[in-house]
Order: C-alpha cells, then structure tokens, then sequence
C-alpha cells in the first residue's frame, strides 16, 4: 500500500510539472563495468515516437551531479528513492542513466540519430549530496524541492531549459546558445555568465550578485534582491537588477544595464552602453 502510495505520489509530480514544461519517461537498468545504463536493443537510426507511454523503475548509484542531453526531460524530487521513467515504447530501450565518475547522465542512445514526436520524462531522487544540474542540446530540467549545498551549480546551453529552487552559501549558474534558465535562489553570494542569446530569469536574495553577460544575452533580476552588485555587459546584452547598496558596471558595445534600488554606482560605460536607474 505505501509503494502504490509513493507512486501515485510520484505520478502527481510528473503531471504537474509536465503541464509546465514537458511530457513523461522511464526505463529498466544491468550493470556495465562500474556504471549503470538502461538495456538498448539493436540500432536504430531514426525514431517517431508512437505516443503509447510506459513506465519503468530502477536502482541508482549516489551521484552529486546530473547531466541531461539530446532533449530528455528530468524531474528531481524527493518522493522517490529509485529513477522512474515514463517514454515511448519504442524509444524505452534506448533511454540511457549512466552514473560515472558520481555524475548521472540522462540521455538517448548514441546510436539513435535522430527522433521526432518523442516524450521521454525520467524522475531522479534528489540525493543529499547533488551540487550541480547541466542541461544541453533542448534537454529540460526541473526540481520539484529546492535543492541545498555549500555550492551549487547550474548550467544550460544550446536551447536546454532548467527551472530549479537553490539554496546555497555559493550559487553559480552558467547559460549559453539560446539556454533559458529561471532559478529561486537564497544564497550569499550568486554568479552568473549569460552569452550567445540565452536568457536567465533570478528571483530571491542574494547578499551579493555578478553577472557577466555578452552577445545579446539577458539577465532578468529584477526580482533578486542583492546587497552588492557586479556588472560586465557588452555585445547587445540586457540586464535588470536590483541593487540596495553598491554598484558597479562596466557597460559597452549597446548593453544595457537597468537597475532599482538608492544604490551607491561606479559606472563606466562605452560603445553605446547604457546605465538607466528605474
């Protein structure tokens, strides 16, 4: 009854996050050396998802980081101590959980090269000890509890997407190549690095805050409020932010640097940057 229990609980999970973000996953796990990697049958080089759904459980090794790719979706939370995963039947056997090196990686199979009309939702457990979340190639990731840590890390490029909740002495987070980031934060100290067009949206606190963005890149803080703030942009890039204390920017090549707060700046702009307090 607690096991039917927990999997109903796990199911809510997938479906409320799913209507925000995504679809659904799992798959069936053998041990391969020192790692652990769902079975694949055959080689296929192409694959339309059949939309008929199913589920899979398995056992993982600890790890402290999870790496997702090839657009794989992946819920963290803490109402499961194994992976499930819910996908399509025909793409179930290619799903990959690699855990090498304590970093799990979610993916589909390199021998798959390409997929169309494919949902593939794996939910990992949260773990006492995950530190970094790393999204790449249209893969998403979400958690459904804040994670906490000393230091913890978050990065997403080529048109990946992470949703999370942190709470961290230290929080660094990395976007790239059209990554969209959004991120609950408490910490002391947060820093971000935003290029090639991606996006990153900070709510919460944090005591102090820099950001280093470039190449039409935006940084929406607005909501984040900081003590003490850092600013780097250039190339077109935007940043809002939300300062009470001291500023500091260095602004060039058409950024744009808006700001809210009776902060103390030292500003420095050139190449049609702009500094604009709101």
């Amino acid at each position: 009854m607690k096991n039917q229990n927990n999997m109903k609980n796990i199911l809510l999970i997938i479906l409320a996050l799913a209507a925000m973000l995504f679809s659904c996953t799992s798959a069936g796990c053998v041990h391969v050396n020192d790692r652990h990697s769902f079975n694949q049958f055959g080689s296929r080089s192409n694959i339309k998802g059949s939309g008929n759904l199913v589920t899979r459980t398995a056992e993982i090794p600890a790890f402290r980081a999870i790496n997702a790719s090839r657009a794989v979706q992946v819920i963290v939370c803490d109402t499961t101590d194994r992976i499930v995963i819910t996908a399509d039947d025909n793409l179930i056997d290619y799903v990959e959980t690699i855990v090498s090196r304590e970093v799990l990686y979610v993916s589909i199979a390199d021998s798959i090269k390409s997929f169309t009309n494919v949902h593939v939702v794996v939910v990992v457990p949260i773990g006492e000890k995950l530190t970094m979340l790393s999204a790449s190639s249209a893969a998403r990731i979400a958690t459904a509890k804040a994670l906490q840590a000393e230091k913890l890390k978050i990065a997403a490029s080529s048109a990946a997407k992470i949703d999370a909740s942190i709470r961290a002495t230290v929080c660094e987070i990395d976007a790239s190549s059209a990554a969209r980031i959004r991120v609950a934060v408490s910490a002391d100290k947060c820093v971000v690095d935003a290029t090639s067009a991606s996006r990153v949206e900070l709510i919460g606190s944090a005591d102090k805050f820099e950001a280093d963005l470039s190449s039409a890149s935006r940084i929406d803080a607005e909501s984040l409020k900081t003590h003490i703030c850092e600013v780097d942009a250039s190339s077109s890039s935007k940043v809002t932010i939300n300062c009470s204390e001291y500023l500091n920017a260095d602004v060039s090549s058409a950024a744009v640097v808006n700001y809210k707060g009776d902060c103390r700046t030292d500003i420095s702009t050139s190449s049609g940057g702009r500094v604009r307090h709101q």
